[in-house]
């Protein structure tokens, strides 16, 4: 056994009791920031076991899209969502965040999910995706531009945007 597979495997235990914790928590209290938590942290989950099974026997595409999938979409993703749902000052700007973050999560998991892979051969070492993926996924999906639309939902779901900036001056008499 490797190094590798042992971190793996131990990161996958501690990421499975985390998430056993969050669903514990979210069926207790059920909230939509919760429901995000534990989305997160299944999809890291998933993407460790992914990894660890990798580590073990070898990766291939089934293994190398579960890890793409889970740990540079869901669990980002699903972390975005939850920052929306906790700084949402009203409902139509939470449901606007969810809208926009479905639509992003639903395009970019189509790409991820149905782009075809290179023919660079698997091996028992960590695939990089700049190896394994054509040129959109890595071009398109994880440009700067990503991330600051998922930064802007925040923001537009936390109200920043609805204020008035900056504000006006109070009356003192």
């Amino acid at each position: 056994m490797s190094v590798s597979f042992l971190a793996a495997g131990a990161a996958t235990i501690i990421a499975a009791v985390v998430t056993g914790i969050l669903v514990w928590r979210f069926a207790r209290l059920p909230r939509l920031d919760k429901a995000a938590w534990a989305c997160a942290a299944t999809g890291l989950t998933v993407a460790l076991a992914a990894q660890a099974l990798g580590y073990h026997q070898g990766f291939n595409p089934a293994v190398f899209r579960a890890i793409q999938v889970g740990a540079r979409l869901a669990a980002p993703m699903a972390l975005v969502w939850g920052l929306a749902e906790l700084t949402g000052k009203s409902f139509a700007a939470r449901f606007g965040a969810r809208l926009a973050l479905g639509a992003l999560t639903a395009i970019a998991g189509v790409i991820l999910a149905s782009d075809p892979l290179s023919g660079v051969t698997f091996t028992t070492a960590w695939p990089t995706s700049a190896a394994h993926y054509q040129f959109i996924p890595n071009s398109r999906c994880w440009s700067r531009s990503w991330w600051r639309a998922c930064a802007r939902g925040v923001r537009l779901a936390g109200g920043t945007c609805s204020r008035r900036w900056p504000p006006p001056p109070r009356r003192l008499c």
